[in-house]
């Protein structure tokens, strides 16, 4: 699959996560992606999280870059 100048492969899917600040979006992306929780308030400057997942048979990578804007 080609997306403008750049090359995504077939197997990676990229999600988009919106939300105000503060209300846990870095949280449930944690809990999904490392099934952990932390309880703690620590505002997000930059993380990359990644998963890979079975879907019809086909291993999917998931990424998610969190960054403030």
């Amino acid at each position: 699959m080609q997306r403008g100048d750049s090359f995504i492969p077939e197997n990676e899917l990229k999600i988009v996560i919106l939300g105000q600040g503060a209300v846990g979006k870095s949280s449930i992306t944690s809990q999904f992606v490392n099934k952990e929780f932390h309880e703690e308030y620590n505002p997000t400057l930059q993380e990359v999280f990644r998963k890979i997942l079975v879907i019809d048979d086909k291993p999917i990578t998931l990424g998610k870059i969190s960054s403030i804007s």
